[in-house]
């Protein structure tokens, strides 16, 4: 059993059974509301626009109207502070760096486990960003592989970028730390001075800046 407010969540995915199975997911949840499902692009901008207001909205990448990115897109211009949790059966690299780049909060694998679902949910309802294992680890094979010169470091230090890097692939501040060798500390420190620089608000939108300028990839 869970404490704290209710999240509301709208879901947008096309294939009827799957779009029962997460309404029923989440339904079983005491503190988790489904307030709408849409089969498309165009009814997911209705739901958010109609007063239903969902604090979450679990938007599969690929519909068949519009593009589940373009939507995510279309919706942050107007609602910044809406966390959208991406779902997809794709793991590839540039799907999961676009998704970051609009603004998404996560981005989860429909072969997740039901558990680690809602865990998403709650995770990017308070602010977090959420990435798959598999995705993240797909992340870092790309990174090791690709053979380009390092990026502008404009105004943060290597240091800096490497904490941004771990940060874009999900990871937590001791996580984060255990990888670089370094105390929870110095990566709250890091991060303090990374949100500085770059003007964000949180660490989402951090590595949303940071896709969007080239900072990391």
């Amino acid at each position: 059993m869970r404490g704290g407010p209710v999240i509301r969540i709208g879901i947008a995915e096309d294939h009827p059974l799957s779009r029962r199975a997460l309404v029923q997911l989440f339904e079983a949840e005491e503190d988790l509301e489904v307030v709408g499902a849409a089969c498309d692009g165009s009814e997911a901008l209705e739901l958010v626009h109609d007063g239903r207001e969902p604090d979450v909205l679990l938007l599969d990448v690929r519909l068949p109207d519009l593009d589940g990115i373009e939507v995510a897109r279309k919706i942050l211009e107007e609602r910044p502070g809406l966390a959208i949790l991406m779902l997809s059966a794709h793991d590839d690299h540039e799907y999961v760096a676009e998704a970051m780049r609009v603004g998404a909060r996560g981005y989860v694998l429909k072969t997740a486990e039901a558990n680690e679902l809602v865990q998403a949910v709650h995770l990017v309802a308070r602010g977090h960003l959420v990435m798959d294992s598999k995705v993240s680890g797909i992340l870092g094979e790309k990174r090791a592989q690709e053979q380009e010169p390092a990026p502008k470091t404009g105004p943060l230090t290597e240091r800096e970028l490497q904490v941004l890097r771990q940060l874009a692939e999900g990871r937590t501040n001791r996580a984060i730390a255990k990888r670089l060798g370094i105390s929870p500390e110095t990566v709250k420190a890091h991060l303090e001075r990374i949100f500085r620089k770059l003007g964000a608000g949180d660490r989402t939108d951090a590595v949303a800046q940071a896709l969007r300028s080239g900072l990391i990839d």
